[in-house]
């Protein structure tokens, strides 16, 4: 392949490309050179719309100038068998289709082209360009020129439907037969990654070998491409250029003046040039280590293994963004060293620096940045993932999630891949069973929704064996909901919802609990001990947001005693007053389960002839008998009863009315 031909300081385009603007560069530069980036025109809120409702195989990969979605829809065209496997396997065409936001409706793009359709588009410019491949539909052909699920020539189609094919980049017979391993076919698998405002097209070619296509598939080579014609022409490598050596480079990103960012392997690793690999940007004398000329921490890829970097976009102004390794997990693959935490970086290429931006305790990536600098990835923790937006000036990056208005209940948005000049974010979510989600967020001029104020001074009492009451303070202004949770067991933490309240309200009554199962009272009339179970509680507000925080947790026991266990017997029954036709009764309240006394009566002194006269409510403790004859004896004896059945009796007691 033809080496990149550099006349002047600055890599010059084939004649007839679109020339870039330099009054626009001029401004660029002055904007980069100023530092980080001018201030991002950030949103405070975002309205979503759920691109999955529209069409769940659309996947959107770009924006256009007018806002539109560009992506495709896969759809299964044909079958195809690897030699040597009977396993029947489908071969999808990505029909390329623009979304309009606006109107809800999808434009079909693809046409016929190379003699295939065309399809897998990656990238649209400023001149409704659309960059993408002949998806050819033959499958696996064979084993050796014809990989499987690999497309035809790069072409680009035009605005006005016509096309062009810009065919593949000249294979190197130098690979073909040194080494078994590098045996490159004939075809070589070429990615479209992104067309710039000037017609130059990036691509990506990953060189499948003969005996073991998985290792092979490590190698990369990046060319740029015109639609003015030429050649593709490589970009080099971090690495000495010789074909032997295994270079890898991948390009991302291309902006209007044809700088290519990306990551590039200075030296091959078995198995793990992947994982040495630096990120770069292109420049008239070959690529640039951004390692090493921003000033970030140097690393050893033999010995600190996956410290690796990599760029991801550039935006006209030279802000590149993309991640740096910071650190290594435990080891793995019998390496000595094991996954990379990555941080999230900005650099300013005409600058020569860098940025951390990572939020403390979190890794994450940014995976692209627009004209003004407005940036979006994602960051991670223990606690999961979530996108991120932010911009250069200030490098700071908030949680998506947090400006979405309405989000859905158990929503995630766990990171954002694109942002147009206007704003506009795509972004991938989860809902709340886990299901997996294209978002379309665009700029609101409402305030972000808060979510709740998590309530607070929450108290659980026991009234009885079936009922706990609750109370708390209501610290939100804007729930309209709250859940009540419970569970069962000293320190449990399986807590359900038991209950959903609206707004405001500080109180509820849990009046459904089981009763405590038992025995009847033995022979004293005294009740076994019952162990009373703990109920745990904790309260949360819900609003158009999401939810609050839990309130503290109460926990509190039932009382033990309970209905279905007989009441243990009055005591001490005495008459406190008398006269002519009244006697006045009290006793003690032994039982902490009555339901009601029983009050029974006979005439004389020794009488056992006694029958009910009165019934009074659980906790009363005196009796008026009245009506009474005069200078009479009686006697009389109390119980207490529930459903289960009555207590003993209490002491008899005779007593004689005044004569």
């Amino acid at each position: 392949m033809k080496p990149l031909n550099f006349s002047s300081s600055r890599y010059q385009p084939d004649a007839k490309t679109k020339p870039f603007n330099p009054s626009l560069r001029t401004l660029a530069l002055g904007m980069a050179l100023a530092g980080f980036g001018v201030p991002a025109l950030a949103a405070t809120s975002y309205t979503m719309t759920d691109l999955s409702t529209v069409d769940p195989t659309f996947a959107a990969v770009d924006f256009t100038a007018n806002g539109q979605l560009l992506g495709s829809t896969s759809v299964v065209t044909s079958t195809y068998a690897i030699p040597g496997y009977s396993t029947i396997l489908p071969y999808s065409t990505a029909i390329p289709r623009l979304y309009n936001p606006t109107t809800g409706s999808f434009t079909n793009t693809q046409i016929a082209v190379g003699g295939g359709t065309f399809g897998s588009p990656a990238g649209m410019n400023a001149s409704g360009q659309i960059v993408g491949t002949a998806q050819m539909l033959s499958g696996y052909t064979s084993g050796i020129t014809q990989p499987m699920g690999y497309s035809g020539n790069i072409f680009v189609l035009n605005a006005n439907g016509s096309s062009i094919d810009l065919g593949l980049p000249t294979y190197n017979p130098a690979y073909s037969t040194a080494d078994p391993y590098i045996q490159i076919t004939r075809t070589i698998p070429t990615d479209a990654r992104a067309i710039n405002d000037s017609g130059q097209v990036l691509v990506v070619t990953h060189n499948v070998g003969l005996l073991n296509p998985y290792y092979n598939s490590q190698f990369y080579t990046t060319f740029i491409g015109s639609t003015q014609g030429g050649e593709f022409k490589s970009i080099g490598s971090l690495g000495d250029g010789n074909p032997m050596t295994k270079d890898f480079t991948i390009g991302y990103s291309i902006n209007a003046s044809g700088q290519v960012v990306g990551t590039s392997a200075p030296t091959f690793v078995l198995y793990v040039q992947h994982e040495t690999s630096r990120a770069f940007i292109s420049t008239p004398n070959g690529l640039k280590d951004l390692n090493q000329t921003s000033g970030m921490p140097a690393h050893n890829p033999l010995t600190s293994c996956e410290q690796t970097s990599a760029a991801y976009s550039i935006n006209d102004n030279g802000m590149a963004v993309g991640d740096y390794t910071v650190a290594m997990s435990v080891g793995v693959r019998g390496k000595g060293c094991g996954f990379p935490q990555h941080h999230p970086v900005i650099w300013n290429t005409a600058l020569n620096s860098y940025r951390d931006v990572a939020t403390p305790n979190k890794m994450g990536s940014l995976s692209d940045i627009n004209a003004s600098g407005q940036v979006v990835g994602y960051e991670s923790s223990t606690a999961g993932s979530n996108a991120v937006v932010g911009d250069a000036a200030s490098g700071g990056l908030t949680n998506l999630n947090t400006l979405v208005i309405g989000l859905p209940a158990g929503w995630n948005l766990t990171s954002a891949f694109k942002v147009s000049d206007a704003g506009l974010i795509l972004a991938n979510a989860i809902d709340a069973v886990a299901g997996a989600h294209s978002v379309l967020l665009t700029p609101s001029t409402l305030p972000p929704l808060a979510i709740p104020v998590a309530p607070s001074n929450l108290t659980a009492v026991a009234v009885s064996s079936t009922q706990i009451n609750l109370t708390w303070t209501d610290n939100a202004n804007n729930e309209s909901a709250q859940y009540i949770e419970r569970c069962e067991g000293i320190g449990c933490t399986n807590f359900t919802q038991i209950a959903s309240l609206a707004a405001n309200v500080t109180s509820y009554s849990d009046a459904a609990l089981p009763p405590i199962a038992s025995t009847a009272a033995n022979l004293t009339g005294n009740t076994p001990a019952i162990p009373a179970p703990t109920y745990n509680y904790r309260v949360r507000a819900h609003g158009a947001a999401g939810d609050s925080a839990y309130s503290n947790t109460a926990a509190v026991s039932t009382s033990a005693p309970v209905i279905n266990v007989a009441p243990i017997a009055p005591s001490n029954l005495a008459s406190v007053a008398q006269t002519t036709n009244q006697v006045v009764l009290s006793w003690i309240d032994n039982a902490t389960n009555e339901q009601n006394y029983l009050i029974e009566r006979c005439k004389g002194s020794n009488c056992t002839n006694f029958s009910q006269i009165a019934s009074v409510s659980a906790n009363v403790t005196t009796y008026a008998n009245a009506g009474l004859k005069r200078n009479t004896a009686y006697s009389y004896r109390v119980s207490a009863s529930n459903t289960t059945g009555k207590s003993a009796y209490s002491n008899t007691l005779s007593v004689k009315t005044l004569p």
